[in-house]
């Protein structure tokens, strides 16, 4: 059986780590596993965007947004190859972060929403909510996101409403994720742990037999 987990949560929130820590434990039990990230630096869409997060070049909210929707197209046939090996894929961000950040600054909710609306939509998101000043702490080198306080909030605000079902801006494409909440706050190797017990417990008896 396949499945598709992605994580999900405002900058420095620890995403990365624990969708590395998710991926290294299940190969441990012998699943196959497909990694993902995004924005995806080494693709020619990624390479733009990185320049506009490291302030090398001005792009309006518009624009962004179509170049973030580009860099997960480019990278839906690798997914979808991988579901279709039955491998768990794990993604370190996707189309919510369109509708977190880019909609906190003003770009059309549903017009975000439509970018996305032939991707393949996961089975399970995890949110690690963490406050914005606690992001901006953990942070040293800030890119153009990270270096606002309110913006991350009104981001954080986003992320919850849609983790909670008050917003769900690709119900109509046939998103039925399911969203699970933790704590970001908390140790990573807690953190790890609650993930993993979630993600096994969504997995049938009997896919411990996969191997690499």
């Amino acid at each position: 059986m396949n499945m598709f987990i992605v994580f999900e949560g405002i900058d420095a929130s620890g995403k990365e780590t624990q969708a590395k820590l998710l991926a290294k434990a299940l190969k441990k039990k012998g699943h196959k596993v497909y990694m993902v990230d995004f924005p995806n630096y080494k693709n020619p869409i990624g390479k733009m965007i990185k320049k506009f997060l490291d302030k090398k070049v001005e792009l309006d909210v518009e624009t962004r947004a179509l170049l973030y929707a580009a860099d997960r197209r480019y990278e839906l046939k690798g997914i979808t190859k991988a579901l279709d090996d039955n491998k768990i894929v794990i993604a370190d961000r996707y189309c919510y972060s369109n509708i977190a950040y880019q909609g906190s600054l003003g770009a059309n909710i549903s017009w975000l929403a439509s970018l996305d609306a032939t991707l393949v939509f996961p089975d399970l998101v995890f949110y690690l909510d963490i406050p914005a000043k606690e992001s901006l702490r953990r942070r040293t080198r800030k890119d153009r996101y990270e270096s606002k306080r309110e913006f991350l909030e009104r981001v954080r605000e986003t992320y919850t409403n849609m983790a909670t079902g008050n917003m769900r801006p690709f119900e109509k494409y046939k998103d039925y994720a399911e969203w699970i909440t933790v704590d970001g706050t908390l140790p990573i190797d807690i953190i790890h742990k609650e993930i993993l017990m979630q993600v096994e417990m969504r997995l049938p008896r009997g896919d411990d037999e996969w191997s690499d």
